[in-house]
Formats: structure tokens, sequence, C-alpha cells
């Protein structure tokens, strides 16, 4: 595999602000599906096998995340999930990206209690306001995986050839019709960033006030 020069930026981002996960701890609390390797069993085992294929699903493709088994498919060569359910199964993912982002969130859980609270107002403020939540419920899945669509335009085919070319237009073309969606979801979310500032100078003003009618 060939990636085009200076189109590849490698970064290191320490654990800071969240929580690291082994394997085990994995399997233990039931953050992600379990697939049994034949001689130990999903959570208990720990066989070579098992890991093996506890590993397999945790670089797992976005598509084979979503797919209606919820893990890797067996022709890759993980073994048989488990039918219990797992805290992965209950939060579908509108987009590749978002099964990306769970994964990683269920893997290194955030502990910065400023980041945590970021988020619970913004959950607040959806559940608030069902036209913006079900606009992003609509828009989120019209978008193509940008990550690997990105990923695939800048690798140099081995061997180029009319496949190879047609294929690179078609990501031309489907990254053009994301690109499309973008004005659409930035209204969605600037709605929502207003709301976010207004709650804000709600909250900041109150004390404020309560201060100045005691003096």
């Amino acid at each position: 595999m060939r990636f085009a020069p200076h189109s590849l930026r490698v970064r290191f981002q320490n654990l800071a602000g969240r929580v690291s996960m082994d394997l085990r701890a994995v399997q233990n609390l039931e953050l992600l599906p379990q697939y049994s390797g034949g001689g130990g069993g999903g959570g208990g085992g720990g066989s070579a096998v098992d890991i093996a294929s506890q590993l397999n699903f945790l670089f797992a493709a976005p598509e084979d995340l979503q797919r209606a088994g919820g893990g890797p498919s067996a022709k890759r060569g993980v073994r048989k999930r488990s039918s219990a359910a797992c805290l992965f199964d209950l939060f579908p993912c509108r987009t590749g990206g978002g099964a990306r982002s769970l994964r990683n969130s269920l893997l290194q859980p955030l502990s910065d209690p400023q980041t945590l609270q970021s988020r619970l107002d913004m959950v607040a403020l959806l559940l608030a306001d069902e036209s913006a939540y079900f606009s992003l419920c609509e828009l989120l899945p019209q978008f193509s995986d940008l990550d690997r669509v990105s990923a695939a335009m800048v690798q140099i085919p081995r061997a180029p050839s009319p496949r190879t070319t047609a294929a690179q237009i078609g990501l031309l073309l489907t990254l053009g019709n994301s690109i499309a969606l973008l004005p659409r979801l930035l209204a969605v979310v600037n709605a929502l960033a207003g709301q976010a500032r207004a709650q804000q100078a709600r909250s900041e003003g109150a004390p404020a006030a309560a201060r100045a009618g005691q003096q």
C-alpha cells in the first residue's frame, strides 16, 4: 500500500482525560460482543484464539460493527459470536465513524469532568429540541464514511487501470455528495451552539443577579 506524498500525518495522543481498559476488563464488563474460540468460551476462557477473536473485533471495520450480527464476519477468521447482549449493542450508530467513536469511547472512557459535563449538556439540548434531533437522525445516515473515503483517495494504486480510475472517480462523487450536505448539517449545529451559549449565559447570570440582590 502506497500513499501520496505529504498526505499522511501521524499524531501521538496520550490517554490524558481517559481511562485505559485492558482486554480482560472489556470482557468482564461486557462492553463489546464476545466471541468464542471453541475452547474456553467468550468471557472466561482467555485462550489465544479467544483473545485473537476479541482483538479482531476491536479493530473491525465499521460495516462489520454495524452488521446484523454485530461483529466481524466469519470469513475473516473470527469465531462465533455469543448471543449475550453487550453495551455496544444498546447504542446503534447512524454512521461508520459513529460506530468507531462509540467503540473508542467504551474502550477508553472519558474521565475529565468538564468534558463529560459538556457532552451531557449537549444530550440535554438534543432531548429538549426534537426538531434538531430528528434533523440529525435524517442527515447523518446520508453521509459517507469520510474517514475511509479520504484514506482511499490518498492511496496510490500499484497497477493503475480503468477499474482503479473508476473507483477513484466514485470516491470523488461520494465525497461531493457528503460536502453538499454540510450546509444543512452546519445549520443544525449552529442552532444547537446558539442554544448552548444562551443556556450558559443564563446559568452565569443567575448567580450574579443573586449577588446583586443581596447587596
